[in-house]
C-alpha cells in the first residue's frame, strides 16, 4: 500500500477543497481508489489510525468545496439555489416517492397473503436492499 506522504496529503486536500471529487483528487496523486478505500476504513475503524487526521481533512475539504460552490450559486441564481442546492424540493419528492411506495406495498402484501414463501421474499428482498442502501450510502461517502 503506497504511503500517505505530507505533499500526498497536501496535494489530495488542495484539490478537494478547490471542488474536486475525492476520487478523482486521489487519482490524481497517483494513489488507487482502493488505497483510499483502506485508509478510509482503517481510519474509521481504528481511533490511533495514522490515516484519522487525513480523513478528517479529506472531509472537511469536501464541505468547504460544497460551502464555497453553494455560496457561489446562490449569489448567481437565489431561486435555483432554493429549489436545488438548498434541497428542499429533492426532500418534497422523495417524501412523495416514499409515500408512493408505502401505498404500493400496502396494495401489494395481501395480494400475497396466500403465497407465504413470496411474502417471505419479498420482506428478505426489501431489507437486503435497505441494508445495501445503506452500505452503498457509507462507502460513496467519500
Amino acid at each position: 500500500m503506497p504511503r500517505l506522504t505530507p505533499e500526498i496529503e497536501r496535494l489530495i486536500v488542495a484539490s478537494i477543497r478547490k471542488g474536486a471529487l475525492p476520487r478523482v483528487a486521489v487519482a490524481s496523486a497517483g494513489i488507487s481508489r482502493r488505497c483510499l478505500a483502506r485508509w478510509v476504513e482503517e481510519a474509521r475503524r481504528d481511533r490511533k489510525s495514522p490515516y484519522r487526521p487525513f480523513l478528517k481533512k479529506v472531509l472537511q475539504a469536501r464541505a468547504q468545496a460544497r460551502v464555497t460552490a453553494a455560496i457561489e450559486v446562490r449569489a448567481k441564481d437565489a431561486k435555483f439555489w432554493l429549489t436545488h442546492v438548498d434541497g428542499t424540493a429533492k426532500r418534497e419528492r422523495e417524501g412523495e416517492s416514499l409515500a408512493n411506495f408505502m401505498s404500493w406495498l400496502a396494495t401489494l402484501l395481501p395480494a400475497l397473503d396466500p403465497y407465504p414463501a413470496a411474502r417471505q421474499a419479498l420482506a428478505a428482498a426489501l431489507e437486503n436492499g435497505a441494508r445495501e442502501t445503506v452500505n452503498n450510502s457509507h462507502r460513496n461517502a467519500l
